[in-house]
């Protein structure tokens, strides 16, 4: 979704809900545009969230606090380390 070609999943992601969604990174290979780091890691959520948030037009904190939401609805808070 960060990279420049990623106009399709751009659009996709405009038109699903939020609620539905969790954030990844690919890593430890696919790294956001963006960013100098050639490997990868969680830290760069972060940075996912503050491009999904613009793409959204909301705010990072919601997008940071619903996809944390659905990720531990999804896996159970256990699995998350929480």
């Amino acid at each position: 979704m960060t990279r420049s070609g990623s106009v399709e999943v751009r659009s996709v992601l405009k038109d699903a809900p939020l609620e539905s969604m969790v954030l990844e990174t690919d890593a430890p290979y696919l790294v956001p545009a963006r960013i100098k780091n050639r490997r990868n890691e969680p830290a760069n959520l972060v940075n996912i969230a503050e491009m999904l948030s613009s793409l959204l037009d909301v705010s990072q904190d919601l997008v940071m606090a619903t996809t944390t939401g659905n990720a531990r609805r999804f896996f159970g808070t256990s699995q998350l380390g929480i």
